[in-house]
């Protein structure tokens, strides 16, 4: 038996269970992992959605209710009241004995008096140790995760003409989820049933606000391509960049020629790589990727807040810009799940623009995501949503120029509104 859960608060057994689960995983990211949901929980525009689901016969009894050695019934009869006799047979028996599970009521009222003693002993009167706190002890009863976010854009006319908010906003809200769910490694009807809990459980929540639902596929998912289906989920195509980052030599030698003389002759005409930028940097990086926002379908771009807070966050996110003449020409946006991997979330440059000028900005940007990859000691770099499936490969495209290969996870989109949506087709 499985139940879905749905965490609100980054506390609590089940959370730390979660951050267990998310972090063990071989298909881990910064976009399923405890990272993300803290930080979708402080964006204004964001409401993230986790959902985990719980093996039934992993799930911890409550435990017993024991028998306390003496009660205390108040003042009035504190020297009349009987005393109870602690038994340790009892404290012994295991939880899912309902013996175990007694509790002594007052006068057979059927529940304990205002004012009077728990009937449950410490631990230590139980003639136990204090107990520790160790989640590795404890079977983890999470067989599945995902954390979704729905994301609202919030336009100027909002905030200057209040009653527009409410009817844009059934067209500018939807539902984004990168690289899950997560599944544990169990038989294949297992995982059938707990991608189905979760996909029922996530459209369950938000079919109704949002215009349409898009998985972003970090790893292959075909084989649990029918759980979409049945949910009304279309398969889409694009490929992600892969790039091994291992070793800042390698990643180096890997690249083309020509990727080379680029990336020398950029630097070496005036262009520089920002790691730390400052708020106006990123305002212009935002308006830049705002400009090229179609080209990266499917991937709509957060508001300046949401960039220059992730830009704070050095070290789960990797924001490079790519500067000429003081001017931002370029830049990328990288999560990062420390020894894991890496995401190329946003990336943006001009190279036709500054192409007389011997400075490729956007070629500039993804060495220095690779090589930012490598000094930081994570081993790969995934470029997400780079070209679609149905562009040809040949010896020009980035994944070889670059020394990558491509992947084919796909994406699964269900339109939640269809008429709203044929209103606004782009934004899908």
């Amino acid at each position: 038996m499985q139940n879905v859960v749905q965490l609100f608060h980054p506390s609590g057994t089940l959370y730390e269970h979660f951050k267990a689960f998310s972090k063990s995983h071989p298909h881990a990211s910064w976009f399923q992992s405890d990272h993300f949901f803290r930080f979708a929980l402080q964006c204004e525009e964001a409401t993230p959605i986790l959902l985990i689901a719980l093996q039934e016969e992993k799930l911890k009894d409550p435990g017993a209710h024991y028998l306390s050695k003496q009660r205390d019934f108040g003042p009035s009869k504190r020297h009349t009241a009987d005393t109870t006799t602690f038994n340790h047979n009892t404290a012994r028996k295991t939880p899912a004995d309902p013996s175990a599970r007694t509790r002594q009521n007052v006068s057979g009222t059927g529940r304990e008096q205002p004012g009077t003693i728990s009937s449950t002993p410490s631990y230590e009167a139980a003639g136990n140790p204090t107990p520790q706190t160790n989640l590795s002890r404890q079977p983890n009863p999470v067989c599945g995760s995902l954390l979704a976010v729905i994301i609202h854009h919030q336009s100027r006319w909002d905030k200057t003409f209040w009653p527009l908010k409410q009817i844009n906003k059934p067209f500018k809200t939807h539902t984004l989820v990168y690289g899950g769910p997560l599944l544990l490694d169990d038989t294949r009807l297992k995982q059938e049933i707990t991608t189905k809990n979760l996909i029922h459980a996530l459209q369950s929540l938000v079919a109704g606000r949002s215009l349409f639902t898009r998985f972003f596929n970090l790893s292959d998912m075909d084989e649990h391509a029918a759980a979409f289906r049945a949910s009304g989920f279309q398969r889409t195509g694009y490929r992600n960049m892969i790039i091994n980052s291992t070793s800042y030599e390698s990643a180096w030698k890997n690249l083309s020629e020509s990727v080379r003389r680029k990336v020398n002759d950029s630097l070496d005409n005036g262009a520089r790589i920002v790691t730390k930028p400052n708020r106006e940097q990123m305002d212009s990086l935002w308006k830049l990727l705002q400009t090229e926002k179609k080209k990266q379908s499917g991937f709509p771009v957060p508001s300046k807040d949401f960039f220059c807070s992730l830009a704070e966050k050095q070290h789960t996110a990797a924001t490079l810009i790519i500067t000429h003449n003081e001017k931002v020409t370029g830049g990328a946006v990288c999560p990062i799940l420390e020894g894991n991997t890496m995401h190329g979330w946003y990336l943006g440059g001009r190279d036709d623009e500054h192409r007389h000028l011997n400075v490729y900005p956007c070629t500039l940007a993804i060495w220095a995501a690779i090589a930012n990859a490598a000094d930081s000691g994570t081993s790969t770099v995934v470029f997400m949503n780079m070209c679609p499936i149905e562009e040809k490969i040949n010896a020009t495209d980035p994944a070889t120029l670059f020394g990558g290969k491509w992947a084919e996870p796909g994406s699964f989109l269900s339109i939640n509104k269809k008429i709203m949506a044929i209103l606004c087709r782009p934004l899908c």
